[in-house]
């Protein structure tokens, strides 16, 4: 019978730390978002890439005309 019950129950989320939203996060959610992180990181590897490139070029054509 329940219906003399007086109880009640209050969860909260606890306490932010450093090892809950950083390392235990991390490894978490990786592998949700890991087609994402490949791209943005193959993406900004691309982009040195074409930077540092392009400044090899300059600096050799300017030294070394055609």
């Amino acid at each position: 019978n329940f219906t003399n019950l007086d109880t009640c129950f209050v969860q909260l989320p606890g306490q932010i730390s450093y090892d809950r939203a950083i390392r235990r996060g991390v490894k978490e959610y990786y592998p949700f978002v890991k087609k994402e992180v490949d791209w943005i990181v193959s993406l900004c590897l691309i982009i040195i890439f074409a930077i540092v490139a392009i400044i090899f070029f300059i600096k050799y054509f300017k030294n070394n005309p055609i």
